[in-house]
């Protein structure tokens, strides 16, 4: 498959994590300085940053520019967490590992990863973000909910949804903004996209018929009701029930930078600069599958 479009990229930014029994969302950010060009994972740090073995899948290639469907590479460590910097901040539920090492180590066994990563362009300049951006946007989420894919193309769920706060605006203080949409178990992690089709507008202007695509974000949280049930009995009991409220907590994209600037420096490299020498990723296990072995579950987020 060839993928050319905007929408279709999107669909090959991302990748499933399994940690023991929970399941999550990466994606790919390409960390550039001048020509330096440095695939960076990113995820939350509940995701991947928990004890034990973990892993996660990225698309193969057909050799020839495009994506072989139903084909992935796994990439398995016993000490997963090991393999993730988070954000200095402990609140800022973000981590990032350098990607490179992994697709080397690929290449040595004769496969070759496919991906799509984000670029720092994407992201919406603080001019854009202050004066461009509306207080409610559309946007677009891709990722895995409750581990969900397509198990015959292993293409992950893309998802809609308005912007629930302005995302120039930090939410209760913090580096983040809500999302008015249907955020699951499994979201986490998931990369956040304003995604005008058919037109969009800056300042007083609007560009009728034209494309804009920008990075804005990572799923990180979904704010939750309790609810409480009463059963008709004598003591009459109460039953506390948790219900999603399609309110979804997003970190925006300058957490994301923070959190791999962070990355670099614990490697003693400025940003966008290849680490040298690269970063030796020891007892990766590497498997090529055409279909996950398991459906883990997620923690609540």
């Amino acid at each position: 498959m060839r993928v050319n479009t905007p929408a279709q990229q999107l669909l090959f930014c991302t990748s499933l994590v399994q940690t023991g029994t929970t399941a999550g969302t990466a994606f790919v950010w390409n960390a550039q300085s001048g020509s330096s060009v440095v695939p960076v994972l990113v995820t939350n740090k509940h995701v991947a940053m928990q004890s034990g073995p973990g892993s996660f899948s990225l698309a193969t290639s057909d050799g020839v520019g495009g994506v072989k469907l139903g084909e992935r590479i796994d990439f398995a460590h016993r000490d997963f967490a090991s393999l993730w910097t988070g954000h200095p901040t402990a609140e800022v539920d973000l981590a990032a590992t350098f990607l490179g090492p992994f697709i080397n180590n690929a290449a040595a066994t004769g496969r070759s990863v496919f991906w799509k990563g984000v670029a720092d362009e994407l992201c919406p300049t603080d001019d854009v973000a202050e004066n461009d951006l509306d207080a409610i946007e559309p946007i677009v989420f891709v990722g895995y909910p409750n581990a969900l894919f397509d198990k015959a193309n292993l293409t992950p769920i893309t998802r809609r949804g308005y912007t629930a706060t302005p995302i120039s605006l930090n939410y209760n203080g913090l580096s983040t903004f809500l999302i008015d949409a249907s955020v699951f178990p499994g979201s986490s992690g998931s990369p956040v996209f304003v995604y005008n089709e058919s037109g969009y507008r800056t300042g007083g202007t609007f560009h009728l018929a034209q494309q804009r695509i920008l990075f804005v974000g990572v799923v990180a949280a979904v704010h939750i009701q309790k609810d409480t049930g009463n059963i008709v009995t004598t003591t009459l009991p109460r039953i506390e029930v948790n219900q999603l409220m399609d309110l979804g907590i997003v970190y925006n994209w300058r957490a994301v930078r923070e959190t791999v600037e962070a990355l670099f420096a614990a490697h003693g490299v400025p940003y966008g600069a290849a680490p040298q020498p690269t970063p030796v990723v020891t007892e990766v296990e590497i498997t090529t599958q055409g279909e996950p072995p398991r459906r883990p579950d997620d923690v609540p987020m």
